[in-house]
Formats: structure tokens, sequence, C-alpha cells
């Protein structure tokens, strides 16, 4: 079961100085792979263990957030996640439009994305379309078909639309574009869940999670 996928996704942004510090942190895993694996690297090992010690002193959250601060966390589009690309949406009337630029931190065969991370941001926008539905939901199921390699440092479109829906579930479809070439398409059972339901659902989890 992936992530809920709320209707009313709060909008949360950043203070401008905890966005700058996750650029710089992006910045820095991108700058990463061109280190080659025999440098030598003790001192910058030592000057980051530093920095992470101010960034543990600096931690304030404790405990479980509201959705709106959940959300920045997002490994597809968080603002406050380095590991984000980030992917960003846009909500038009019939269907959902989601636009990325995978670096080579998201490789997997040579100068191509990885197949699970294509599978994820697919999810994110075929998720999405709940605001079309007005309804939260939890994917079911997510079928994949990859037609040609999906190339890292080019700007990726995705697609999505409601192909068709119950009172329980909807059948969503989509696809990932390079300009006029479609690298891959996808086709998702989502499932209409409350969420009273879904908080009780994933109770368990949380448990397993602070063991």
């Amino acid at each position: 079961m992936a992530d809920t996928h709320s209707p009313s996704d709060a909008q949360y942004e950043p203070g401008e100085s905890a966005l700058g510090l996750v650029a710089t942190i992006r910045a820095l895993i991108a700058e990463l792979y061109t280190v080659h694996p025999d440098a030598e690297v003790s001192h910058i090992t030592t000057a980051l263990n530093e920095i992470l010690q101010e960034v543990r002193s600096a931690q304030t959250i404790e405990g479980h957030q509201p959705y709106s601060v959940r959300r920045t966390r997002n490994p597809m589009n968080g603002t406050m996640n380095p590991i984000a690309p980030p992917l960003t949406i846009e909500l038009l009337q019939d269907k959902v439009v989601g636009r990325v630029r995978f670096g080579i931190s998201y490789e997997g065969p040579p100068d191509c994305v990885h197949g699970g991370v294509v599978a994820a941001a697919l999810d994110e926008v075929l998720g999405r379309t709940r605001h079309l539905a007005g309804r939260n939901v939890v994917t079911g199921s997510l079928a994949v078909c990859y037609l040609v390699p999906t190339p890292v440092n080019v700007d990726l479109v995705l697609e999505a639309y409601i192909a068709e829906r119950t009172e329980t579930k909807m059948i969503v479809r989509g696809e990932m574009r390079h300009g006029d070439t479609v690298t891959a398409t996808a086709e998702g059972v989502f499932i209409f869940m409350d969420l009273d339901r879904f908080t009780t659902l994933v109770q368990d989890a949380r448990k397993a999670a602070s063991e």
C-alpha cells in the first residue's frame, strides 16, 4: 500500500533558510557522483560530521506531524527532502501533469533513470488524480510498461487521467514522455478510503517503525 493520497493536501512552504539547506544538500549529493571511489576525502567527512551535529542540534520536530508537514518529506516532490528531484505537479480540468528532470543520482542503466524511480514518479502523478475525484485514495496496484529507456538529465512530462470510476475505486492511466517519445506507461488502481480508516491501518506500521 502506498502513502495515502488526500484531495485536501494543504500547501505548506518551509522557510527560506530551510529550503536553502535542502538545496545545498541536494547539490552535494549530485556532486558526490563525480568523486572517484578511491579518492582521499577524509577531511570532507570530518567537516560533514561537524555539520551533521549542527543539523541534529537544530531538530525541533517531534512525534507525528500534520499531513501538510509530512508531505514536505515526500521522496518525489518533498520540499524538505534532498533526494526529491523534485517533481512538480499541475492540476488541469481533466488530467494531472507532472514535470521532472532526473539527474545522475537516479541512474539505473548507464545514462538512464532507474526503473523503480520511473514507477515512483508515475505513482505520484497518477495518485494526484484524487484531486479530480475529490476523494482520499491509496494505491491498490500499479502496472508499469517500460517502452524505451528514460534518459537522465532531460526534461520529462508525465500525464495521468481517470479512465474508470466506481463506488470503491478508480482506474487511472498515465504516461511519461521525453519530447515526443513515450518512455513508460502505467495503469493504477486507487482505492477510495476515508482518512480514519487509513489512520487505523497505519498504526501497526508506526509501531514497527518506532521499535
